[in-house]
């Protein structure tokens, strides 16, 4: 009686230390896979970053070059407008460009039937244009 432990097996301490070793070994799994991943992770946010890098070289020269052409589209904007073409300077032009397209038609005597179906224009659309631009028309329809 002066023993005042409680008995254990010897089972039961086997247990608990095949428990214990399992955990530590499972804990050291654990730091393993961390450190493997972690490994992994820093290779791959090397090879990340250099394919970051590679696009952002391969942006900037293609943004480089639409700029040089957004650049040379501005300039001959620029010389056109130094040259005095204004807005009412290309809608007076681009007017006289219909009116010696039409002459010109007029000129090879096409009829106005046939000048409607080459410019895609409807004849009555034709017919007020020439009206409109002081045109005399040489040959009104095909002789048969």
């Amino acid at each position: 009686m002066s023993d005042k432990l409680p008995k254990v097996s010897i089972a039961v301490v086997g247990v608990v230390i095949a428990q214990i070793g399992g955990f530590i070994w499972w804990t050291a799994q654990q730091a393993s896979t961390i450190s493997n991943l972690e490994e992994t992770v820093n290779i791959l946010t090397v090879e990340n970053n250099a394919t970051d890098k590679t696009n952002l070289i391969r942006d900037v020269q293609r943004n480089t070059d639409h700029l040089q052409e957004i650049i040379d589209i501005l300039s001959e904007v620029y010389e056109e407008i130094e040259d005095g073409e204004t807005w009412y300077g290309m809608i007076d032009r681009q007017k006289q460009e219909r009116i010696d397209t039409i002459n010109w038609y007029n000129q090879k005597e096409y009829t106005q039937t046939e000048v409607t179906y080459i410019l895609g224009i409807t004849k009555t659309h034709l017919n007020n244009f020439i009206k409109r631009n002081n045109i005399v028309w040489k040959r009104k329809y095909i002789s048969r």
